[in-house]
Parts: C-alpha cells; structure tokens; sequence
C-alpha cells in the first residue's frame, strides 16, 4: 500500500493553523476567504498525507526545541582521546625500545611492539587519563603538605 503525499498551503492566524490541498478545485476560493478573516499564507509547499497531518507537521516545526548549544558526544569524545592517544604511545614507546634495545634493534623491529601497545592505550585512554589525575593529584596533595 502505498502513501499518497500531496502539497497543502499552510495558512496562519495567531494560534490557529489550516491547511488546504494545493490541487483542489476550491483552493484559491478558501485561501482569498482565509485571507480576507486575517489568516496568512505561511508555506506552499507542505507535503503531507492529510490536512491533519499537513496541521500537526506544521505546528511541530514551530514548537521544536533548539538543539542545545554544546552537544557532549561520548562517542566522539572517546574518539578524539584515541586519535591522540595512539600516536603519543606508539612514539613514546619506540623510543623506550630504541633505548632499551639499542639503536639497531630498536629502531628495525621497535615499532612492532609499540603498534601494539599503542592500540592496548587507544582502547583504554579513559582508565589511563584517570590514573594519571590520580597520580598527578596525589603528587600535588604531597607536595602541598609537605
């Protein structure tokens, strides 16, 4: 079955909202009597399935609240610390291999296992960023008793 969407002009007087099918026969008659009660043509191209539909679409475009100015998503949140995460790990980690290999050893086979460390890190950023405010807080409560 299929849904049958036509075009209604949307006509306004304060609170009061009308749609008329754009294609009646009688639609130029009721929008110039419409207008001449104080009713105003907002849009002409509305399409819904029926008047109450055309109505009801029209008053909820209205009354939508605004998105709010600052959108926390978590996923992109988790994202971002990832993407610095990794990269910060794997360099710092290479370098730990190079030092702790020798030059040759480290530089020629120190990236393989630093990837891997990295991408552990990316995963669990969240736990490690807590650890070090925890370290870190620590660290300045020490030294602020001392």
């Amino acid at each position: 079955m299929a849904i049958k969407m036509k075009f209604y002009y949307i006509l306004t007087k304060k609170k009061d909202c009308i749609a008329i099918d754009k294609f009646s026969d009688t639609a130029k008659h009721e929008i110039e009597q419409l207008k001449r009660q104080g009713f105003k043509v907002e849009s002409e191209y509305l399409m819904a399935t029926s008047t109450k539909d055309a109505v009801d679409n029209w008053k909820c475009s209205l009354y939508k609240k605004s998105k709010p100015m600052i959108n926390f998503d978590l996923g992109r949140i988790y994202e971002f610390g990832r993407n610095i995460t990794i990269p910060v790990v794997c360099i710092g980690f290479w370098c730990y291999t190079i030092f702790s290999w020798d030059w040759i050893l480290g530089i020629g086979l120190g990236w393989f296992p630093s990837i891997f460390v990295a991408m552990i890190a990316g995963a669990l950023w969240p736990l490690i960023a807590l650890l070090l405010l925890l370290v870190v807080g620590l660290f300045v409560l020490l030294m602020n008793t001392a």
